[in-house]
């Protein structure tokens, strides 16, 4: 999928849930470019007061430059020490988004983005290529062994995850926050130590959450480009452009013994691209002190013989995991993208077209009926779960100083 240049199909009525103008077929460009020079600076917000596992905290970013552009969360986290009897202590791998329950960024009472574990776990793999992801693990502490994680956890680690909000990757569309009229916000809520730390201590174990830093960068220019870049948002329409953003379902639990598994997707509202899905054994993602939500193996994934994406009864697309079929996909839609963890994955571009009815209002139940269906080499020898994590389309409105998503998750 090409980021910079998306083509959107639309019915007659949709127009009007977004702005005046636009046709039933259009492209949405780099809606402005930076041609003189900019000036970047990084600014460090730490924060060590009401800051723990299974709390939540808010931070508003200030403004401190024209354009907000790239966004990292860095925590300090303790050492882990175990209680009672036992051998080992240590945190979950890939433990920066372990870490979290869910992001939200906010613009007042606006949602523009909600991100959950899945989410970021999905995209580091995805975008992360044969180029940088040794760098990016090494930020997120992921991809190590228990030895590894054993060995860590007898001192702090500070663990930095990017935020990857809605413009990232995307320097055109990155946030005017000196256009805006209010502050953008992030809630972030933390898991509790249990659902983070593996130990087979009698007693359990604990780690504490001791500091967290904001880190971002700013992009300052004055003159034309400024204007370039501002101007537009104080329009009657306001600057509208296209953005990918992420949606998911809870984990599904698929029973031991089970050699078939049909799931419905439902409550769509905007046009989806991509299907990713995460398929482990249920106990690695519910049992306290041994979660293990990010440590799926080959060896669950080759229990899946084939699995199909329907509309209805019409065949959308198959993929034969037991002959190839995944690993030759994922290597023909990401490029340099590694394949290497075993994420099921489906491209569907385009497939979910917006079916705007009664009286402009989106009506979900018009969506198409999409129904996903798993066949199994054998039956199951345990209970397994699936989660799914959908990447669809969606446009931001920034308008006379306001911000606002044309359709909420």
């Amino acid at each position: 999928m090409n980021r910079q240049l998306l083509r959107i199909n639309t019915g007659a009525a949709d127009t009007s849930l977004f702005t005046v103008g636009f046709n039933n077929s259009f492209f949405i460009r780099r809606p402005w470019a930076i041609l003189s020079d900019k000036v970047r600076a990084r600014f460090r917000k730490d924060f060590q007061n009401n800051v723990g596992f299974g709390t939540t905290y808010s931070y508003q970013y200030p403004k401190d430059g024209v354009l907000l552009e790239d966004v990292y969360l860095q925590m300090k986290i303790s050492a882990v020490v175990g209680a009672g009897v036992g051998t080992y202590a240590r945190l979950c791998d890939f433990i920066g988004y372990a870490a979290i329950k869910n992001i939200r960024l906010n613009y007042t009472q606006n949602n523009l983005m909600i991100l959950k574990p899945n989410h970021y776990f999905t995209k580091h793999i995805r975008d992360y290529n044969v180029n940088n992801q040794e760098i990016f693990d090494s930020m997120v502490k992921g991809n190590l062994t228990a030895a590894e994680r054993n060995t860590l956890a007898a001192s702090a680690q500070y663990v930095r995850i990017p935020l990857k909000l809605f413009w990232d990757q995307l320097p055109c569309h990155t946030p005017v926050i000196t256009a805006l009229a209010q502050h953008l916000s992030l809630d972030i809520e933390f898991q509790d130590k249990e659902n983070i730390i593996q130990t087979d201590y009698t007693l359990g174990a604990t780690a504490t959450l001791d500091q967290l830093t904001f880190i971002y960068d700013v992009i300052n220019f004055t003159g034309e480009d400024r204007d370039q870049a501002s101007v537009p948002t104080f329009g009657a329409r306001g600057q509208t452009f296209l953005i990918e953003e992420t949606k998911s379902q809870d984990a599904v639990k698929i029973p031991a013994g089970s050699t078939e598994f049909t799931h419905k997707f439902t409550g769509f509202t905007a046009p989806f691209s991509n299907i990713y899905f995460l398929f482990q054994k249920n106990s690695d993602l519910i049992t306290p002190y041994a979660r293990k939500p990010f440590e799926i193996t080959a060896a669950d994934l080759n229990l899946i013989s084939d699995y199909t994406l329907k509309d209805g009864e019409l065949e959308i697309q198959k993929i034969q995991v037991n002959r190839g079929e995944l690993q030759e996909q994922w290597q023909k839609r990401h490029k340099i993208s590694k394949f290497r963890k075993p994420l099921g994955f489906l491209s569907v571009t385009e497939v979910a077209d917006i079916k705007n009815q009664n009286l402009g209002s989106l009506n979900a139940s018009n969506m198409n009926d999409f129904t996903f269906t798993i066949n199994f080499t054998s039956a199951l020898p345990v209970d397994y779960a699936i989660s799914f994590v959908f990447f669809q389309h969606n446009w931001l409105n920034h308008q006379a100083g306001e911000f606002q998503r044309a359709f909420n998750l």
